[in-house]
């Protein structure tokens, strides 16, 4: 069986109007360039009352690691590389930043145990930065993914 490569992106939001985080990501074939999973939902009020948009983009990033296991795509990709467009989930995994917050080190640690799990199956994990809103066509699609999402909430909160 040939091992293929899983192209992820993720972003995570915060709006201060709704008080509210969300997440976004799609994993993506490497090779075919299919969409294996896009998701998007709501980021715990807990985790973005002192972080706000961090804990959001962290929480993207977990939440793709944990779907990754679900869906045991690890048997089929061995190499997968994440796209962030904030530069502190690169440096926080790779211990290149000092971690000063409670909530970002518990994030932080969960997805360095997810990725542990991961590399115990010969998957390996890079994170790669891009830049935000550059048009870079996956980056803008979770960003729009995030973004709906608040709009989804306002409808379902019109209808209550």
């Amino acid at each position: 069986m040939k091992y293929k490569e899983l192209l992820v992106y993720s972003d995570g939001s915060y709006n201060r109007k709704h008080m509210s985080g969300t997440y976004a990501f799609i994993m993506i074939d490497g090779e075919t360039e299919g969409i294996i999973i896009n998701e998007s939902g709501d980021v715990p009020a807990n985790l973005t009352k002192s972080i706000w948009q961090i804990a959001s983009e962290l929480y993207a990033v977990r939440e793709l690691l944990i779907r990754t296991l679900e869906k045991n795509l690890m048997d089929i990709y061995k190499k997968i590389t994440i796209h962030v467009d904030y530069e502190g989930i690169k440096q926080w995994y790779e211990r290149k930043w000092k971690i000063k917050n409670l909530q970002v080190g518990s994030l932080i640690h969960d997805i360095r145990e997810l990725a542990s799990m991961l590399k115990a199956y010969g998957t390996s994990i890079e994170f790669i930065k891009v830049s935000a809103h550059s048009g870079d066509k996956y980056n803008d699609i979770v960003d729009k993914m995030c973004n709906e999402q608040y709009y989804a909430e306002d409808n379902k909160n019109d209808k209550i």
